[in-house]
């Protein structure tokens, strides 16, 4: 079985992402093609809220996502796949539900980021 044109560069097809509230995501950088899936593994019940390019507003980064948030359980949820073109950088923050959206442009060690490349979807996946 040959590897595939994503695998030799490097990149995944998907990523977990371990989510604890007051807590940074682990990994706190992960990079995916834009047709691959995030996963998010949740310690508890969280609200994961993304913002496109680090903007100044948080938005709908996810196919379906509403309200600038997913809303998780405890352990896997997913799979969230980017609304977002190639080359846009997704910043994350999680929150307990219910409650208002973390400030952006705050640089605090609780944010994550997803950067999404113009790689083809593989069938690799990184954890």
């Amino acid at each position: 079985m040959t590897e595939s044109t994503a695998a030799k560069r490097g990149e995944t097809s998907s990523v977990t992402i371990r989510i604890v509230l007051n807590s940074p995501p682990s990994p706190l950088t992960n990079q995916i093609p834009a047709s691959g899936d995030v996963y998010l593994n949740c310690g508890s019940a969280c609200w994961v809220w993304t913002s496109a390019d680090g903007g100044n507003t948080w938005s709908n980064c996810f196919t379906g996502e509403q309200n600038h948030y997913v809303s998780c359980n405890p352990l896997i949820n997913g799979p969230y796949t980017p609304s977002v073109a190639a080359g846009t950088v997704i910043t994350i923050e999680a929150t307990a539900p219910n409650s208002n959206p973390p400030e952006l442009g705050i640089a605090n060690n609780l944010k994550g980021t997803i950067t999404i490349t113009s790689g083809a979807k593989g069938k690799e996946h990184n954890e």
